[in-house]
């Protein structure tokens, strides 16, 4: 699998912990790390600039990280260029570590502690206060810091992540900035796509910062954006033979397979298999099985995992708490990852949160949805859609997160039915083989 799309653009996701190794692979091929905190701080100008073109006082609030530093080297840039700028630094200048002391020691402006009282009368706040690699709930002075930039009236610019958001996981950290939009570096990370965290980040803009996105095949990454440049490759093409995949006799499956342009996703036998079948006999099936949830016990999933012959669950958000209640994780994206390897089977997760995991620990988050869960009927055009790729040979982790993306990118209304999110299904499959492969929130 690549790890960039067709422009390039890196569709695996990385953590904080997976970022330093970015860093090292700059460093031996000759790009230090402030070098790229002076680019880092170079795009969040650039970013300014277009966001809040008319502020006409900018508070850069830094903390005493490499995020701060970013941040610092901002605050510079933006002066150099004529903006009225005020640095609030949340650290002692003899507290910061070696590259962001380097980029204070270049500030010459105005510099306050970071208080409540150092944001008043912004038009724009850049929050460069934590960053995406705070583990911690934030409490004390910066959690009061947070609060005076959540009632602040200027508009809010966050560097790498909102601060008190998990670059991980997603979750707000005791409390978070709200930002009216997010400047990233590199590539996008999984707390961005994930609830709660999506939903505090506003649009979020990707930055290179030069760094080439083939750097990311000298790692192994398993966490993908779900957008078409990680399928559209796989995607069958009219006509050709047609393999056998059973699924559910359910009309809203049905249509989810016709959606897909699969005529005989199913032999007439099998279409009632799940109906009629227990679980043991249909773990003796010797073909792929795509159901919704509603359609086997979670025994007859473990039954499946044996066969050498995909399964594939549909799942919306209720549901999964129900039946997976007990399974741990500290983030949705986590659990389902533990249900796919448990249970054996690719789980794709329609809550809030859209998913789709492989039991060998790939995942694939998207972010072209509403934030709710999807309806039954949408589960179930799903795990047909899905279906009729998989008899069209698409490889089955690909097939699953197309369907759920193709859901999602029709934004057909819950009411409409599943005619109507069939339809929908359709159309976006259409546009997905004739688009260039592009992240609309990216830029260069």
């Amino acid at each position: 699998m690549s790890a960039a799309d067709e422009l390039g653009f890196p569709i695996a996701l990385l953590t904080s912990a997976e970022l330093p190794a970015i860093d090292r692979h700059m460093a031996e091929t000759g790009t230090s790390g402030y070098v790229l905190m002076e680019r880092a701080g170079a795009a969040a100008a650039r970013e300014a600039a277009k966001f809040a073109p008319d502020a006409n006082r900018i508070v850069v609030v830094a903390g005493p990280n490499n995020n701060g530093g970013d941040c610092i080297c901002a605050a510079r840039l933006m002066a150099e260029a004529g903006r009225n700028v005020a640095l609030a630094l949340f650290a002692e200048r003899s507290e910061l570590p070696p590259d962001p002391g380097k980029a204070a020691a270049t500030w010459i402006g105005p510099t306050v502690y970071a208080t409540p009282a150092a944001l008043e009368g912004a038009d724009l706040i850049v929050d460069g206060l934590y960053g995406g690699g705070v583990k911690h709930d934030i409490t004390g002075e910066a959690a009061a810091i947070i609060g005076a930039i959540n009632a602040s009236p200027a508009r809010v610019l966050s560097v790498d992540f909102p601060t008190g958001i998990s670059g991980a996981t997603g979750a707000v950290l005791g409390t978070a900035v709200r930002a009216d939009r997010t400047l990233t570096f590199f590539c996008l990370k999984p707390g961005q796509l994930l609830a709660p965290g999506r939903s505090y980040c506003g649009p979020v803009v990707v930055d290179s910062l030069g760094i080439p996105a083939s750097v990311m095949d000298t790692m192994s990454p398993s966490t993908f954006h779900n957008r078409p440049g990680l399928w559209r490759s796989s995607l069958p093409q009219d006509g050709g033979n047609e393999a056998r995949v059973l699924v559910s006799p359910r009309s809203s499956i049905v249509a989810g397979i016709q959606a897909v342009g699969t005529i005989s996703a199913t032999r007439p036998g099998d279409a009632h298999a799940i109906a009629r079948r227990g679980d043991d006999e249909l773990a003796a099936a010797n073909v792929p099985v795509c159901i919704s949830a509603s359609g086997i016990s979670r025994p007859g999933l473990r039954h499946l995992r044996d066969r050498g012959q995909p399964a594939i669950l549909v799942i919306e958000g209720e549901r999964f708490a129900r039946i997976y209640a007990e399974v741990p994780g500290a983030s949705m994206l986590e659990r389902v990852r533990q249900v796919a390897k448990t249970d054996g089977a690719i789980t794709v997760y329609l809550g809030v949160d859209r998913i789709v995991a492989a039991p060998d620990g790939r995942a694939a988050i998207s972010d072209n949805a509403p934030l709710e869960s999807a309806s039954e009927e949408a589960c179930d055009i799903v795990a047909g859609a899905t279906a009729g790729l998989l008899a069209r040979h698409m490889p089955a982790f690909e097939a699953a997160a197309a369907a759920a993306w193709l859901l999602s990118r029709g934004q057909a209304q819950p009411s409409a039915g599943a005619a109507g999110i069939a339809e929908a299904v359709a159309k976006a499959l259409h546009r997905a083989r004739g688009e260039a492969g592009q992240n609309p929130s990216a830029s260069r």
